[in-house]
């Protein structure tokens, strides 16, 4: 099993990296994304005050997919590093949660990412550039498949890949 984490400054980029993603056959559960509230609502073409998001996923005649779909729904954790965010899959979960409560724990987001075997250089530009509106994304893979996800990163503009 791999995992490949990259950070996208364009949430276009990340999209499209998505959507070739899903297209490929790999599960919204091998995705993991963190992106500050404010981007995510910015990039969202859905009115933010009255959306209301039910199990399927649509907004009146629109159904989300993508990265729109994993983000929806989502509630915004506030970190002391990067402000509030939203948080999609295990890990990302995990590593927000965690960076929420680095007062009491004193366990960052960044010593989070390092943990998890990202570079600390890495760790610390992750962090910048979430911080800065760039959105960090990372899948877990089986090894066969990590070059085809790892293509499709790439095509779309991730940047600082890290494959461990």
């Amino acid at each position: 099993m791999k995992t490949l984490f990259a950070q996208f400054e364009q949430y276009a980029d990340a999209q499209a990296a998505v959507d070739q993603l899903l297209n490929a056959g790999f599960t919204v559960d091998e995705m993991n994304v963190i992106v500050q509230v404010q981007v995510a609502k910015n990039e969202l073409d859905v009115n933010q005050s009255t959306m209301h998001v039910d199990v399927t996923d649509k907004i009146g005649e629109q159904t989300l997919h993508g990265l729109a779909g994993l983000l929806s729904g989502r509630q915004p954790v506030r970190t002391t590093q990067v402000g509030a965010v939203y948080a999609v899959g295990e890990l990302a979960t995990v590593v927000s949660h965690a960076a929420a409560g680095a007062d009491n724990t004193g366990n960052d987001m960044q010593s989070i990412l390092v943990e998890f075997g990202v570079p600390t250089e890495t760790a610390a530009r992750y962090i910048d550039n979430i911080r800065n509106g760039s959105l960090l994304f990372w899948l877990r893979a089986e090894d066969e498949r990590a070059g085809l996800a790892g293509d499709a990163l790439r095509t779309h503009h991730g940047q600082h890949m890290v494959n461990m």
